[in-house]
């Protein structure tokens, strides 16, 4: 009754509130693209004429990623005629709107005949296509979902006696956002040859461009005075597509202010994929005049100091502290994330009250690319040319693809699967001065082989002070009894930490003896592997330790018999 003056809406959970159009009748352009899949709260807050508010909000599902579509029946290149047959299978993570078949000419962008398939997820049906003249077709099979998402894959076959479109995105900041100080403008520009560039325009006039990667995605950072005054205003951007047609964005607006907080994310860039267990890191502080008088000036600076650095990674329902404040960084663990995108929103409150949220958009891509060589084929021969041909494949798109000729059997490259790696041993005292190996890990690294040689102390007359000596050469058989991840008691970052308990048995030759013969002396050992150090991101010398070895040797009876202990230390170097 006393009117409606504002109207905003929130769709993080309440983190952050952004202004619709309209007030009794109103609109909020809201992206999906820069939320998760699946459902979530949207919270609607009005305010009347008189300040009084009132909260409303509702469950909405978000839906951006396409449904799947496979299609068994009819293969690629196949002859056809009177009846084709369809057969296939479709999916989606939520619901499946429509599943239709398509027939279209060779250069054609209509069908020539359509069938509707239904909703279900097993595709079987026959198309009649007696009536079609004979020739080159394109066969189409699509799913579209309740979103509107849709794929297709399609056949090309021969019946006998019968690009997507280009699209330039801003995808942050979202539409009503309040931004301080520097502008990050960040998207997408699909369907064209990359890169290419992107110009930001702010109430139709340029204030910056960027340029695309290798998906399309583009950000930039436009400097405060780039931008007009402080108070409303309208983002777009414009491109160009091959043939030097613009293509230009839908209109943003703002509410921009040249002084308040900020924040920034400055590590990894807007659709940029993270890599495993990144930092993500970025600045925050706050813009705007100090006063004049010292004393004022340090109390004004102190209230604007950042006093906490919060990041959600499941969109505003929950917080976790970051490292810092006018620095800050925090600890993605993408092990424990899906496959996909990441949506972080970062939060920052400030000492007087105050908060800056800033999100991003980045790919979490876990799965290895597909790589098959279809020629040349196995035991071929060739004369000064090697033609290469086969299909790599990736959901993500590929990056670089390299052939490798590499001279002999390609069994001289590899090792039975059995075996997990190869180190290098050394170790000191005990029954000898000195001792280097070359070991095997087996089933996991929980058993390892190794052979050796070394040299103890050379026999002298007293034999009881020496009894065997001279080089040695042995071999060592361990098995693990027990391990300890460190990470497992105090988080991912003590990953490359731990400890191992190891039992086994050492068989030693000794060239000199009491007797004037070698002699095969047996030895009962126990080891305790640490520290053990193990960097994941390198293939070749990766893995580092101390270890403590305990020997009990059983010595025969050529002078007197008995168990005789020894300690050594050693070192041990994962070659890969």
């Amino acid at each position: 009754e006393n009117g409606i003056a504002e109207v905003h809406v929130s769709f993080d959970n309440a983190v952050s509130f952004h202004r619709a159009d309209g007030t009794e009748n109103w609109t909020y352009p809201l992206d999906t693209r820069i939320l998760s899949d699946g459902p979530r709260s949207i919270i609607i807050r009005t305010l009347d004429s008189y300040g009084v508010e009132g909260i409303s909000a509702g469950i909405m599902t978000a839906d951006n990623v396409p449904p799947a579509v496979t299609m068994d029946v009819p293969g690629d290149g196949e002859d056809i005629f009177r009846t084709l047959p369809i057969s296939g299978r479709v999916g989606d993570t939520t619901a499946i709107a429509e599943v239709y078949a398509e027939l279209l000419g060779i250069g054609s962008v209509e069908p020539v005949q359509r069938m509707n398939l239904g909703d279900s997820a097993v595709v079987q049906a026959e198309m009649d296509v007696s009536a079609l003249p004979a020739g080159n077709y394109i066969l189409r099979l699509g799913v579209r979902d309740r979103a509107t998402n849709e794929t297709f894959v399609t056949r090309e076959l021969v019946i006998h006696d019968a690009r997507p479109g280009l699209s330039l995105d801003i995808r942050l900041p979202v539409s009503g956002e309040k931004v301080t100080g520097a502008l990050l403008v960040a998207g997408r520009f699909a369907g064209v040859k990359y890169p290419a560039t992107v110009t930001i325009l702010a109430d139709g006039a340029e204030i910056g461009s960027a340029e695309t990667d290798n998906t399309g995605h583009y950000f930039a950072t436009i400097a405060e005075d780039r931008l007009p005054a402080d108070g409303p205003l309208v983002l777009s951007a414009r491109g160009f597509d091959p043939e030097g047609n613009p293509v230009t964005s839908r209109d943003i607006p703002l509410e921009w202010a040249r002084s308040g907080p900020w924040a920034t994310v400055d590590s990894l860039g807007f659709g940029e994929f993270a890599p495993y267990r990144p930092f993500l890191s970025g600045r925050a502080g706050w813009i705007g005049e100090l006063p004049s008088d010292p004393k004022e000036a340090k109390a004004v600076i102190k209230a604007r100091t950042p006093e906490g650095v919060e990041v959600s990674m499941d969109d505003g329902r929950s917080f976790a502290d970051a490292r810092g404040g006018e620095e800050w960084r925090f600890r993605l663990e993408t092990q424990d994330y899906p496959e996909g995108g990441l949506f972080p929103i970062v939060r920052v409150r400030y000492g007087d009250g105050s908060v800056a949220v800033v999100r991003t958009v980045l790919g979490l891509d876990k799965t290895v690319p597909r790589i098959e060589v279809l020629e040349p084929g196995e035991g071929a021969l060739f004369d000064n040319l090697i033609s290469v041909n086969g299909t790599a494949w990736d959901d993500h798109g590929l990056q670089e693809l390299e052939v490798y000729l590499r001279a002999g059997d390609k069994a001289g490259y590899e090792l039975p699967s059995f075996i997990q790696g190869l180190y290098l041993d050394t170790h000191f005292l005990g029954a000898s001065y000195w001792d280097v190996g070359l070991g095997l890990t087996f089933f996991d690294d929980a058993v390892k082989l190794q052979f050796q040689l070394g040299g103890a102390p050379p026999v002298t007359e007293d034999a009881d002070s020496v009894r065997f000596g001279g080089s040695v050469y042995g071999i060592k058989l361990l098995a693990s009894l027990a391990r300890l991840p460190f990470g497992f008691l105090l988080g991912p970052d003590w990953d490359f930490l731990s400890a191992e308990a190891m039992v086994g048995a050492n068989f030693s030759y000794f060239s000199e003896s009491v007797s004037g013969q070698g002699l095969v002396i047996a030895a009962v050992i126990a080891q305790i592997e640490f520290p053990k150090v193990t960097i994941k991101e390198w293939s070749f010398l990766r893995t580092y330790s101390f270890y403590t070895e305990a020997q009990f040797w059983s010595v025969s009876s050529d002078v007197q018999s008995g168990v005789v202990p020894r300690l050594s230390l050693g070192l041990r170097f994962g070659l890969f």
